[in-house]
C-alpha cells in the first residue's frame, strides 16, 4: 500500500513494449538498475509500468533490443497537477482530502468482537468504552495492555482477550471462562425430604437408603431417603444423601384482570428527526418539537460499510409516534384469551422444570373482573435437602 502510494506521488507511465526479443530488454534494464513492475508477456512482446524519471532511459534500451514502446497511460500525481492545472481549487480540495484520510486514519473507526457467546455484545462495547477503547479513539494515546488488563478485572467472565489494531479497526478476541459446576458439599449428613405433598412416580438415588416406593402418596417434609445406612460390616453410618425424587403434585394458580382496562394505542400522527453521525458525535440535522403528550421513539442507523470496516459515518433516523390512552370494554372471550396467554407465562416462565399432566379450567366474571382459576398436575421433583445435626 505504501509502496503504491509513493509510486502515484511520483509518476508512472504503463507501457507496451512490442518486438521479438522482451528478454533481451529486461535483462538491459537489470543491468542498467532500472526498476519494472507489473511486468506481463503478451503476443507482441510484453506490458509493463515505470516511473516518469526512468522513461526516458529505456527508450536507448529499447533501441538496442529492437523494440519499440508505446505508451500506454499516463498516471500519478505530476500528470494529475498537468491536467488540472488550471483549477487550483480542485487540486487543493484533493491534497485537503489527503490530508484529512490520514489525519482521520489515526483514530479507530470500528470495534469488532470475536468469540464473545454467552456475554452480550453491547455490554462489552460498553465496558471498553469505559476504558478507553471506543469507535473515535486516537490510537496514539492507547494502552491497549492496560485495557486488556482491566477488562478481564472488569467482566469476570473473561478468561482471556486480546485486542489487535488493524488499520483503523480495532479486533476484540475473547475467550470466556470455562463454566465451573456447582459442587454440592458432601461432607455433612443430611436426609432427603418432600417439599410438598404428591404421589410418587420416579426417583433417581445416588446416595442414601430409599424410604418410599413408586406409587405411594407423601406429604410435605416426609422423609424420602434416609442418610442412615448400613456398611458392609453391619454397622450404621451417617451419609450426605443425594437424589431426585418425582411425583405428581396438585396445584391450583388464579389469573385475574378487569373488564375495563386502559391501553396505549398508537396514532398516525409521527415525526422524523435526522442527524449526521460522525465518530459517534450526532450532529443533528433536522429539528422539530412533536409535543406530545406520550410517545415511543424509534431509531435506526445507516452507516457506511466499506469492504473490510464500518466507517464511522453515517445518518441517524428517529421516529417518535405519538401514542393515546383509550378505555376499552373487554368481552368474556377477550379476557380469557388474554389470561390464557398469561398462563402460558407462568408455565413457560415460573414451572419451567416442570412437566404439565393436567390441567383444568374454571372462571367467570364477578366485581367487573374476569378471574381464572387453573387446576394443576405437575410431575416434578419433589426432594429437598435436610441436614443432620450428630451430636457427640
Amino acid at each position: 500500500m505504501v509502496l503504491k502510494l509513493i509510486r502515484w506521488f511520483r509518476g508512472y507511465v504503463c507501457f507496451v513494449l512490442l518486438g521479438k526479443t522482451p528478454e533481451r530488454f529486461i535483462n538491459l534494464c537489470s543491468l542498467n538498475g532500472i526498476n519494472l513492475w507489473d511486468t506481463k508477456p503478451t503476443s507482441q512482446g510484453l506490458k509493463s509500468s515505470i516511473s516518469i524519471f526512468d522513461y526516458k532511459s529505456i527508450r536507448k534500451i529499447a533501441k538496442k533490443s529492437k523494440s519499440r514502446l508505446k505508451i500506454k497511460s499516463k498516471r500519478g500525481l505530476p500528470f494529475f497537477i498537468v491536467r488540472y492545472k488550471g483549477r487550483a481549487g480542485l487540486g487543493i480540495g484533493a491534497v485537503l482530502f489527503i490530508c484529512l484520510m490520514f489525519f482521520l486514519s489515526s483514530f479507530i473507526w470500528s470495534v469488532n468482537i470475536i468469540g464473545a457467546e454467552n456475554i452480550s455484545e453491547q455490554y462489552i462495547l460498553k465496558t471498553l468504552a469505559d476504558n478507553g477503547l471506543s469507535v473515535g479513539t486516537f490510537k496514539g494515546g492507547m494502552n491497549v495492555q492496560k485495557i486488556q488488563r482491566d477488562m478481564i478485572i472488569a467482566i469476570p467472565e473473561i478468561g482471556w482477550m486480546s485486542i489487535n489494531i488493524q488499520d483503523s479497526s480495532a479486533n476484540v478476541e475473547i475467550k470466556e471462562k470455562a463454566l465451573v459446576p456447582e459442587m454440592n458439599d458432601e461432607t455433612d449428613p443430611c436426609n432427603i425430604v418432600a417439599k410438598s405433598d404428591g404421589v410418587i412416580t420416579d426417583f433417581e438415588v445416588t446416595n442414601g437408603k430409599v424410604e418410599i416406593l413408586r406409587g405411594s402418596a407423601v406429604s410435605e417434609g416426609q422423609l424420602l431417603v434416609n442418610s442412615v445406612v448400613e456398611d458392609q460390616m453391619g454397622g450404621v453410618k451417617f451419609t450426605h444423601a443425594n437424589a431426585k425424587v418425582y411425583a405428581d403434585v396438585i396445584s391450583t394458580k388464579s389469573f385475574s384482570m378487569p373488564m375495563k382496562t386502559k391501553i396505549l394505542s398508537p396514532t398516525d400522527s409521527r415525526t422524523k428527526r435526522y442527524s449526521l453521525n460522525f465518530f459517534n458525535l450526532n450532529i443533528p440535522i433536522t429539528v422539530s418539537n412533536s409535543g406530545y403528550n406520550i410517545s415511543v421513539k424509534q431509531n435506526s442507523s445507516f452507516r457506511i460499510v466499506s469492504e473490510k470496516n464500518t466507517l464511522p459515518f453515517g445518518i441517524n433516523e428517529e421516529t417518535e409516534i405519538e401514542y393515546r390512552i383509550k378505555e376499552v370494554n373487554l368481552t368474556e372471550e377477550q379476557a380469557k384469551t388474554a389470561l390464557l396467554k398469561e398462563m402460558a407465562l407462568y408455565e413457560i416462565f415460573c414451572k419451567n422444570e416442570s412437566k404439565v399432566k393436567e390441567r383444568g379450567f374454571t372462571g367467570g366474571i364477578a366485581k367487573s373482573r374476569y378471574t381464572m382459576h387453573v387446576n394443576y398436575v405437575f410431575n416434578e421433583d419433589i426432594a429437598e435437602k435436610q441436614k443432620m445435626y450428630v451430636s457427640d
